[in-house]
Parts: structure tokens; C-alpha cells; sequence
């Protein structure tokens, strides 16, 4: 195939992809021949939200929109395009300028996509799911096992099936500061 005059493009959800998949022999298999290059997409910036927005419904989106839409998407590029086809379909975007504060919601079929995810993983991990999302955002693994009914190595194990399926991310740890008496 070296020799070959072949382009082929192809994408893939590296969490649905687990060690068993035959695209996964497949992709180690090209990398041993070095036949491939991959491509990791990451999300879109706010400017690139805001240039989405501008080329989705036709106008220049004032920083506020912007602000509230990446926030509440975290610049995913499907949540991203529901979100704005959402504004569009309810004509919230025809005077944006007149708008003082944007409330964004997460339209159904972006919940009907990450309830597909959710229905993959096991009952234990959506429990601890469930709990980890009523304490917030961010959580600590000792308030999510005070919380919740699961604890210790079990509570460690349906974590890191969730991490696996990339519905949560491990955040690392924030130095904390100490203060030392001077002598």
C-alpha cells in the first residue's frame, strides 16, 4: 500500500472503540506499518463558537451569546450545533442584540444522546453518576461516597468505568498552600 495513491478518511468515537473492536486490531495494525496518521479532535474555542454561530444563522453573535453558549457546551461540536439550531428554530437569534442575558438550554436530542451513553454502563455507575451530578460539577470522591451507596474499591471501579466511557473526567489536584512560621 506504500505505493499506493490512496487517501482514506475515517472517524470513530475512540470511547465506543474497546480492545475487542476489529477497527482497533485494524488501527494497531496500520500504525506497525506507520501507514496512518491520526487526528485527535478536540472541542471548538469560544471564537470558534462564535464564527459557528456566524456562519449558522447569519449574523455577527454578540459576546454574550457566545459566552453562554460555550459555557453550556463546553465547545463540543454536536452540543454546539444543537444548541444554535435550537436559537434558530425558536427565533431567538432574530434581534440577538436586543437580548440583555442568553439562557441556553440543552435541547432533547442532545439528552437523548448522552442517555444512549449512559445506558451502557452499569447500574452502579449510574448511581454513582446521578449522585456525583446532584453534588455539582466537580466532586470529590470522599463527598460522592458520604453521598452515595457505594463505597470504597466498588465506588473506585464503576469511577473508573466512567472514565473509560468519558462521561467524567479525573481532574487533577490542586496544590494546596502552606504556611510556615518564620524562626
Amino acid at each position: 500500500m506504500r505505493g499506493a495513491r490512496l487517501l482514506v478518511l475515517g472517524t470513530y468515537r475512540d470511547v465506543e472503540l474497546g480492545r475487542q473492536h476489529p477497527l482497533s486490531r485494524t488501527l494497531g495494525e496500520l500504525a506497525r506499518q506507520q501507514l496512518t496518521r491520526r487526528v485527535v479532535l478536540t472541542g471548538l474555542t469560544d471564537q470558534h463558537v462564535a464564527r459557528f454561530i456566524e456562519l449558522t444563522a447569519g449574523l455577527r453573535p454578540p459576546a454574550s451569546l457566545v459566552a453562554a453558549v460555550y459555557k453550556e457546551t463546553e465547545g463540543n461540536p454536536f452540543f454546539v450545533n444543537e444548541v444554535v439550531r435550537l436559537l434558530v428554530s425558536e427565533r431567538r437569534l432574530e434581534r440577538p442584540e436586543a437580548v440583555r442575558s442568553w439562557s441556553v438550554d440543552i435541547p432533547q436530542s442532545i439528552r437523548e444522546v448522552v442517555g444512549r451513553r449512559l445506558e451502557r454502563l452499569s447500574a452502579d455507575c449510574n448511581q454513582a453518576l446521578t449522585t456525583a451530578a446532584v453534588i455539582g460539577r466537580d466532586f470529590g470522591l470522599d463527598t460522592l461516597e458520604r453521598a452515595g451507596g457505594l463505597s470504597g474499591d466498588h465506588l473506585l471501579d464503576v469511577l473508573e468505568e466512567a472514565l473509560q466511557a468519558r462521561v467524567v473526567v479525573e481532574v487533577p489536584p490542586v496544590p494546596v498552600a502552606t504556611a510556615s512560621r518564620m524562626p
